[in-house]
């Protein structure tokens, strides 16, 4: 195992070294320089602010993984497991879920198959179910705190519909378990039926265990889901802050934190809607774009502010990409891959 493991992070790390050697590249150094220049020392509390962020995913995964009867798996390495992870969904093409198979393989050493994969399925939940929270919560602030067109008003209203119903469907999830179900809707699916019941009929015992795990979570352990979902929801909260020190460093006055909070909303729901571009190319830019747009603030604020959270994503994907290659001071006792 762990030989396929280190062939896995040599993988990762090498399809890193180019992803982000492509978004220098499309970046400009010199743009760069000019970027971090004109944020002064504001830079370092953006770059900062992820360690917040990233502590808050870490313990909002922990309290999936320690269920009483999972071995202990130290923080640190939890911690690294989480930026490494998200390093890896950065450099993902498509869909950025990279970073799920890689947590899988480095938990399975402390906890087995069968747990590293319902705990990180349930994190993964969880970290979507926040998003559809924040939404819904930044389309309330736009409702109260902002001057919207009526059909602004009908797009926030239909946003918080979708959202509530998103929720409600997670909610199911976590009740009975997902993988099963979502097999059985992938197996109606026209020239995927046949594919997807043989995985079904050659994995269903560990699928129903895994699903299991997950509604463990939500039925016996309502506590932690509550912990957990509100750690990450948090997280959301503190990742805003992001654009308002950029703001702030570009000498913006008129812009407060609710402005940030609606901006990183409305550019991370174009980014999922539109989740298939590779590396978010055009989305982010988009994003912030309509939202300072809305706020009636320069296009060129947006422009600035998307290019400087690619500096600060760039240099976290690097660090990610680092972590994996730690130094190890001891062995792993090897778990039964369940």
């Amino acid at each position: 195992m762990p030989r396929k493991n280190n062939r896995f992070r040599a993988i990762f790390l090498l399809t890193g070294l180019i992803v982000v050697s492509y978004m220098i590249y499309k970046i400009g150094v010199s743009t760069i320089l000019d970027n971090i220049r004109l944020t002064g020392w504001w830079f370092v509390p953006v770059i900062g602010i992820w360690v917040v962020v990233y502590l808050l995913n870490t313990l909002s995964w922990r309290t999936i993984i320690r269920d009483g009867q999972t071995p202990h798996v130290p923080f640190l390495r939890i911690f690294q497991m989480t930026v490494s992870g998200y390093a890896i969904n950065y450099i993902t093409p498509f869909v950025a879920l990279g970073g799920e198979p890689y947590r899988i393989l480095e938990l399975r050493q402390y906890t087995g198959g069968a747990k590293a994969s319902s705990a990180v399925i349930l994190y993964s939940m969880m970290h979507i179910m926040s998003h559809f929270l924040f939404w819904a919560t930044a389309a309330g602030f736009i409702l109260l705190f902002e001057s919207p067109s009526t059909t602004v008003i009908c797009v926030v209203c239909g946003i918080i519909a979708v959202c509530a119903v998103s929720v409600g469907f997670f909610i199911k999830g976590y009740r009975n378990g997902l993988l099963m179900k979502s097999l059985r809707i992938a197996g109606k699916i026209p020239f995927l039926n046949r594919q997807v019941q043989q995985i079904s009929e050659q994995t269903q015992e560990k699928i129903q265990n895994i699903d299991a795990r997950i509604a463990e979570l939500y039925t016996c352990r309502r506590k932690d889901f509550v912990k957990s979902l509100s750690l990450e929801y948090i997280s959301r909260f503190v990742s805003s802050l992001e654009v308002y020190f950029i703001v702030m460093a570009l000498g913006v006055s008129d812009f407060s934190y609710i402005d940030a909070v609606v901006a990183i909303a409305v550019t991370s729901l174009l980014a999922n809607i539109l989740f298939f571009a590779p590396l978010q190319m055009g989305t982010r830019e988009g994003g912030f774009l309509l939202a300072f747009q809305g706020m009636m603030l320069a296009s060129g604020l947006g422009v600035s502010v998307s290019l400087i959270t690619r500096i600060r994503e760039t240099f976290w994907i690097l660090v990610g990409l680092l972590l994996m290659y730690r130094p190890r001071n001891k062995q792993v006792k090897p778990i039964s891959q369940s």
